[in-house]
């Protein structure tokens, strides 16, 4: 595997280039990157990347052998790196492996045809040694879970305690029941109370403290008979509020012309007299200017 880079030491290179000229500089870098990419520069093809000449300065960097040139700093930097590769290869290695004999003696890994999995040898890709070790520790923590389970059921078997269940977030919240109006206190105005409640539960609009106290208050000041057939009449139009079988508005948005007698006819109108008022007027000037 080749890196795509080499380390740069500023203050060492200055001080190896410090007796060359910039031009000098640029081809020593340029030779570097070169041999970096392919492991060694060919004299010929230095003279080509150099220019056509290459000063002695810059030769004086480099090892010949065989007609190729070599900076041993930039080989010594290769090797470090390749041995640093091979460590952290070897040490996945060993983790993986070290996992995989980690595992409760006697526990065997079968897979879903029933064949036993075999632990990685040292020539076996890491990942499968990885793989077979999240195998291996998967199943322990399923026998540590089903111990404990086991385990927690028999104390509780033996103290007779029940584990505590979970409380809601009404649970331990007691709300004192709403006194019902003398005036409502009949079988069908309860009947009708409790239809009305389980209708605003169902469309997610409970009825709150206050406004159910203030709702059997106004109620109460009508009568049973009159909030019995309001909760039928609204239940049966599916209407979040109460209104009562001969409402004017009978659940819906009151209008302009319902609200208002002349409605925006009237508005129309009243905008025309106030036109013809004005017209009267200057009409008015007119003549007496003449």
């Amino acid at each position: 595997m080749k890196s795509p880079s080499f380390p740069f030491y500023a203050n060492d290179f200055l001080a190896s280039v410090a007796e060359m000229d910039p031009d000098e500089v640029g081809i020593f870098i340029r030779l570097l990157c070169y041999q970096w990419i392919n492991g060694s520069v060919k004299k010929d093809k230095a003279a080509r990347l150099g220019g056509g000449k290459i000063s002695a300065a810059v030769l004086a960097k480099f090892e010949e052998v065989a007609s190729e040139l070599r900076n041993p700093r930039l080989e010594a930097e290769r090797q470090k790196q390749a041995d640093y590769r091979e460590q952290q290869s070897q040490r996945g290695r060993a983790g993986a492996e070290s996992r995989w004999n980690s595992r409760r003696d006697g526990t065997r890994h079968a897979s879903a045809n029933g064949d036993t999995m075999a632990p990685p040898s040292s020539g076996q890709c890491p990942n499968n040694g990885f793989s077979s070790s999240l195998s291996s520790s998967s199943s322990v923590l399923s026998s540590q879970r089903s111990f404990s389970r086991e385990a927690q059921g028999a104390a509780v078997a033996a103290s007779g305690v029940s584990p505590k269940a979970k409380k809601s977030k009404s649970e331990g919240k007691t709300q004192e029941p709403i006194p019902v109006p003398i005036e409502l206190d009949t079988p069908e105005a309860r009947q009708a109370l409790s239809d009305w409640r389980e209708h605003r539960r169902q469309k997610r609009k409970p009825l709150t403290t206050i406004q159910e106290t203030k709702l059997l208050a106004e109620w109460a000041a009508k009568s049973s008979g009159r909030f019995v057939a309001a909760v039928n009449h609204s239940i049966a139009n599916g209407w979040q509020g109460l209104f009562e079988p001969n409402s004017p508005n009978n659940g819906s948005r009151p209008t302009p012309n319902s609200a208002d007698p002349r409605g925006n006819l009237g508005v129309l109108a009243r905008h025309r007299e106030r036109m013809a008022a004005m017209e009267g007027a200057q009409h008015g000037e007119a003549d007496a200017s003449r």
